[in-house]
């Protein structure tokens, strides 16, 4: 089945050839096809090329890659009666139904302006990238709006830039996405819901996708959204604070892999406040 008005984009940069034929195959599996596939490259391989024209994507170079910068430029591709869908480069649906879902989540509910899928780790990640994932996506559905605020804080705003479905006219009513390179999606779904939208969070959409951060890693992932909070203090003024966000997810892994959290969770909070110092 074909959805009118549905464009996938996914943006990419350095993808791993064996990947990118991982997303097609999982791709091509999906109930739901989009009508417009759109691959944002910045200086892939001649054969990622080949492989996405091959299987009909249209070709659209991004001379400087940044997550929001890139996501914004796509925008001004698209209608705004569009419904978009963006993925990563190295996700890979795990159910035929994936798209179908998020699609249908917002066809059929009018507020709701984003809807983002469930990540599942790959077989080969470690056991603090398993628990994370569960925590951040769980097996129970969820809808948001400004109302779960007091009850929910920064989580309220969570999103996924891996695999989100918008209502194209409400996110540029919303101002897009901000020229951010991390948290784009977290921005773009703060200010969804702060304009008075739904963002919902589709747990039956399923997709693999995880990393297996290493310390340094997960310092620089740090330094990022500290950086990210600090560039936009509105955000924990609106939403409240990070460390409170975080208590959750900290206890959760603190319980299951201690020594792993020891020493990742600690380069991790380190890199945030140089983020939000520097």
């Amino acid at each position: 089945m074909k959805q009118d008005n549905l464009t996938l984009i996914v943006p990419v940069m350095d993808v791993a050839v064996e990947k990118w034929r991982e997303l097609l195959d999982s791709l091509e599996l999906q109930e739901m096809q989009p009508e417009r596939k759109l691959f944002a490259d910045s200086g892939s391989d001649q054969e990622i090329i080949q492989l996405a024209e091959k299987n009909n994507f249209e070709i659209f170079y991004i001379e400087n890659f940044n997550h929001g910068g890139t996501r914004r430029e796509c925008l001004e591709m698209l209608s705004p009666d569009d419904i978009v869908i963006f993925i990563t480069q190295d996700t890979i649906f795990a159910k035929p139904d994936s798209i179908r879902i998020v699609v249908e989540c917002l066809l059929n509910n009018p507020g709701v302006s984003a809807a983002y899928g469930r990540q599942l780790p790959e077989a080969s990640a470690s056991k603090l990238e398993k628990y994370t994932r569960l925590f951040n996506y769980p097996e129970e559905s969820l809808v948001k709006t400004a109302n779960d605020i007091p009850k929910l804080g920064l989580r309220t705003a969570f999103c996924s830039n891996s695999f989100a479905a918008y209502r194209v006219s409400d996110l540029l009513e919303s101002g897009g996405f901000p020229d951010t390179d991390f948290g784009e999606d977290m921005l773009a779904a703060a200010k969804l819901i702060l304009n008075g939208k739904t963002v919902a969070y589709c747990a039956e959409a399923t997709v693999i996708h995880s990393h297996n951060l290493s310390i340094l890693d997960d310092f620089k992932r740090g330094t990022a959204i500290g950086k990210m909070h600090r560039n936009n203090p509105w955000l924990l003024r609106e939403f409240g604070k990070a460390e409170k966000s975080g208590a959750g997810l900290a206890a959760t892994t603190m319980k299951r892999c201690p020594f792993q959290f020891l020493f990742h969770g600690a380069a991790k909070y380190v890199g945030y406040l140089t983020g939000k110092l520097l």
